[in-house]
């Protein structure tokens, strides 16, 4: 009994290492933004503080 124990505990240990390497996070951080003098457009600097890459698909500014 007390192998198994050791065993599961062991496999137990194992799945949850895997589980932390190939789970990666995305998250883009804005670091400051500059509007234009009409406010039509915005320069935004940003930068990705997560472990795994990103891809920015759509920006939305107040839903529209």
């Amino acid at each position: 009994i007390a192998v198994t124990v050791a065993v599961s505990i062991a496999v137990a240990a194992w799945m949850g290492a895997l589980t932390f390497t190939f789970m990666k996070t995305e998250e883009l951080k804005i670091l400051s933004h500059t509007w234009d003098s009409s406010r039509v457009y915005i320069d935004l600097s940003v930068k990705n503080t997560g472990t795994g890459a990103l891809t920015v698909t759509e920006v939305r500014r107040n839903d529209v």
